[in-house]
Order: C-alpha cells, then sequence, then structure tokens
C-alpha cells in the first residue's frame, strides 16, 4: 500500500482574498437570473388564473 503525503503548508482550506471581488462581480448575473424566473412565475401564473 501507498503511503499519502500531506504537506504542511498547504492553502487549500483559506479562501482567496480575490474570492469575494469575483463573487461581488457575481451578484448583477444572479439578481437579473432571479428577476427573470421571478417574471415567468408570475406570467405563468397569470395564464393559470385566466385573467
Amino acid at each position: 500500500m501507498s503511503k499519502l503525503r500531506v504537506k504542511p503548508g498547504t492553502r487549500a482550506a483559506k479562501p482567496k482574498p480575490g474570492l469575494f471581488r469575483e463573487n461581488l462581480r457575481a451578484l448583477p448575473c444572479l439578481v437579473i437570473v432571479i428577476l427573470g424566473m421571478v417574471i415567468v412565475f408570475y406570467v405563468f401564473y397569470l395564464g393559470l388564473k385566466g385573467s
């Protein structure tokens, strides 16, 4: 069996400092997608209601 080596200085657990800025750039896209879904569901609701 082979032994797994774990390096003591891995950075996998720590988030990168630029990660928040990348997520901040994705927020307008997320808002547009959610708004589009709300509009589609509202139109579908109006169609079921029959008004």
